[in-house]
């Protein structure tokens, strides 16, 4: 995942998570992922596999998809 992709989903996962009032802690419980790890993605340090993308849309109540750029909901 390219840098400018993985700033890209860290943005829309940040927007949807303020979207719905869930902070980052909060999202990182409930996608059943750890902080650090939650951290890492949204700083861009990290590229998270698709099954951590998969837990964090879950977590949102989107698909893994509505975590791409360009997709709006």
């Amino acid at each position: 995942m390219s840098a400018a992709l993985r700033t890209s989903v860290a943005a829309k996962i940040r927007e949807l998570a303020a979207a719905r009032g869930v902070s980052i802690e909060r999202l990182a419980d409930l996608a059943g992922i750890s902080r650090a790890m939650l951290w890492r993605v949204l700083n861009g340090s990290s590229s998270p596999t698709l099954d951590t993308l998969g837990k964090l849309a879950d977590a949102l109540g989107v698909g893994a998809r509505d975590l791409m750029p360009g997709r709006e909901q």
